[in-house]
């Protein structure tokens, strides 16, 4: 375990990084945007388009979508993503911050923590969900801890073509409206149609629905839909055999997905062809995170 920076060295750390780099915070409309959308677009670290998808997912326009550090030439020369979030916790508000795609030119990553600096001096509940190895020491000083999240898949290996009579999927935004509640409804204008599969299973008998919000994404030359939202999970569990084979019909796919931090938050039933893997993420926080932190983090294109 490093040692943890405190906070009076990093004030001297950031005085020492602020002679010879400028930081400044990026958001849609401000002027640095276009400066730094050309710099993103330039660069070859990461996949250009997945990470603009994330910046479609910063819903409050209070935050910004990343911060940059420049020379005294007036050039970027590294960048940091940031999802914010608020959650109610307690019934208060508290801020949450996602951090993502931290790019910084090989001559200045020594400097590399100017970035995170404002996140830490204003406190806010952190995570970062996928860091590049060599980032890992230093969000250890800074204070984050390493946490295990949980990746779970199940094959439907009784993938059987046909309808189930008890069961409808539905898929038109007009139809599904009509059955969700207030928070789902805000749930589901969240995320985009073209990025995200959002649709309602209906038992064709009673009044039960289970509504969904997945998206594909392919890990080791495999497609999985990935579910980061589920509305009914007893209802879910109860007919699980039948509604597996609806989904792998709609959307021609046998392997489903989750990420969850603990089992009682897991929505996909086990089976005899399930499999955990585990992954090392870190956060600074002292709250405990759920699904809800997932599906406001880069996970969602990960």
């Amino acid at each position: 375990m490093k040692k943890e920076i405190t906070e009076e060295q990093l004030k001297k750390i950031i005085k020492k990084a602020s002679k010879s780099l400028l930081l400044e915070e990026v958001r849609h409309e401000s002027s640095n945007f276009q400066e730094f959308k050309e710099f993103f677009n330039n660069q070859n670290f990461l996949n250009n388009k997945n990470i603009n998808l994330l910046f479609q997912f910063n819903h409050n326009s209070k935050y910004p979508i990343g911060y940059i550090i420049k020379d005294f030439t007036n050039n970027i020369v590294g960048f940091m993503g940031t999802l914010f979030y608020e959650k109610i916790i307690e019934k208060k508000i508290t801020i949450f911050c996602n951090i993502h795609s931290w790019i910084v030119n090989k001559k200045y990553r020594l400097n590399s923590f100017f970035l995170i600096t404002p996140l830490l001096k204003e406190k806010y509940n952190l995570t970062a969900f996928t860091p590049v190895k060599s980032l890992e020491g230093l969000l250890e000083k800074f204070g984050f801890k390493k946490k295990i999240l949980i990746f779970k898949f199940v094959v439907n290996i009784n993938f059987i073509r046909f309808n189930n009579n008890k069961f409808k999927i539905e898929t038109d935004k007009n139809i599904i409206f009509k059955y969700l509640n207030h928070a789902e409804i805000n749930e589901y204008q969240k995320y985009s149609e073209k990025i995200f599969y959002k649709f309602i299973i209906l038992n064709k008998y009673n009044s039960k629905y289970i509504f969904f919000i997945c998206k594909k994404i392919k890990k080791r030359f495999m497609y999985f839909l990935n579910f980061f939202y589920i509305s009914n999970i007893n209802e879910l569990s109860s007919n699980w055999g039948d509604i597996k084979n609806i989904i792998s019909k709609k959307f021609n796919i046998i392997f489903f997905s989750e990420y969850y931090f603990d089992i009682d938050q897991s929505f996909l039933p086990n089976n005899l062809f399930y499999k955990i893997l585990k992954k090392n993420i870190y956060t600074k926080t002292i709250t405990k995170l759920d699904k809800f932190d997932i599906r406001n983090s880069d996970l969602l294109i990960s």
